[in-house]
């Protein structure tokens, strides 16, 4: 993770870009604030809902946008190739994991 302007602990906007291997997964979580979401390059399965059973999915290719309103429960998948991600919002940026045992803070991952 890259940030490209801002500081994603203060108020005010932000841009960070995310790099995701061939294959990651960010388990079901949710944010603080609106996030807005395009795929740079690669692509990924964007899913929402609390669980992977009972979600909506999305195939995103490069240029793909989401906008996810705040508290609104999503996850990633990269695809084959992994995926380059940029997002943007207005600080402070917080997550949340659905399961707390997903949380890698949690685990000492």
């Amino acid at each position: 993770m890259a940030i490209l302007t801002g500081d994603t602990s203060k108020p005010g906007p932000f841009t960070l870009r995310v790099m995701m291997p061939s294959g990651s997964f960010i388990p079901p979580h949710t944010h603080n604030l609106d996030e807005m979401l395009t795929v740079i390059s690669g692509d990924i399965q964007h899913f929402v809902g609390q669980s992977l059973a009972t979600t909506q999915q999305r195939h995103l290719g490069p240029g793909g946008f989401v906008h996810l309103p705040v508290n609104v429960p999503h996850a990633i998948k990269a695809g084959s190739q992994g995926a380059v991600l940029q997002v943007s919002g207005m600080g402070p940026f917080s997550m949340t994991y659905v399961n707390p045992q997903d949380d890698p803070r949690n685990t000492g991952r």
